[in-house]
């Protein structure tokens, strides 16, 4: 493989990235969003840290009632 085209191929990977990174950045803006969110049908509270990572399901827990 020449040089040019090493470059090339390199180059076009880093575009594939940056394309999965902005990706990455719009699903943790969805799933930022529905931190908190109750589910109404089972009285379910999901916890989700700040950073956006799911750490649970509390069935004690619920908006108003946090402790």
């Amino acid at each position: 493989m020449s040089v040019q085209n090493e470059i090339k191929a390199l180059e076009d990977k880093l575009l594939e990235v940056d394309g999965w990174e902005q990706r990455v950045k719009e699903l943790e803006g969805l799933l930022g969003v529905q931190e908190g969110v109750e589910d109404d049908e089972e009285g379910i509270f999901e916890s989700v840290s700040e950073d956006g990572v799911f750490v649970g399901v509390d069935k004690s827990v619920s908006p108003g009632n946090e402790a």
